[in-house]
Parts: C-alpha cells; structure tokens; sequence
C-alpha cells in the first residue's frame, strides 16, 4: 500500500482526525507531520498526538474522538 497516494487521493470534503500517539513506533513519529500535510486540505482536520504508545492510542484518543466527531457534526452541512 502507497499511504502518500491514499493520504493524496482521500475526499477533500471528508474532514480527517489523524491521530499520532507520542510514543508511537520511531518511523511513524518521524513521518507524521509528512503525512498530514498530505492529506487534502479541510479546516476541520486535526492533528491530535495523545500521550500513549501504538497499540494503546485507540482508547487513549477516546475523548478526543467524542469530542472532534461532535464538532464535526455540529458544522455539517445538510445534504441537499
């Protein structure tokens, strides 16, 4: 699998929540930021880096996840 070409190719009008633990393994750390700048531009994407490692970041990121999915659906526009 490419990831830059998934990240590239990805609906610019789906806001992503792109989740990069901290003590996450050394070559995703290094290309986190890479790949977020790859993804297609919406203000509604976030970048949130909880304190946790890999395999813990899921429930780690729990709250994070309530609160930006709540966000999200409050700014939603009505489909047509």
């Amino acid at each position: 699998m490419n990831q830059t070409t998934a990240f590239k190719n990805m609906n610019p009008h789906v806001p992503i929540l792109f989740i990069a633990p901290m003590g996450d393994y050394p070559g995703l750390r290094k290309v986190k930021d890479q790949f977020f700048s790859l993804l297609p531009k919406n203000p509604l994407n976030k970048l949130y880096e909880p304190d946790s490692s890999h395999l813990n970041s899921p429930s780690a990121s729990r709250e994070e996840i309530v609160r930006w999915t709540t966000e999200v659906a409050g700014k939603a526009k009505p489909a047509l």
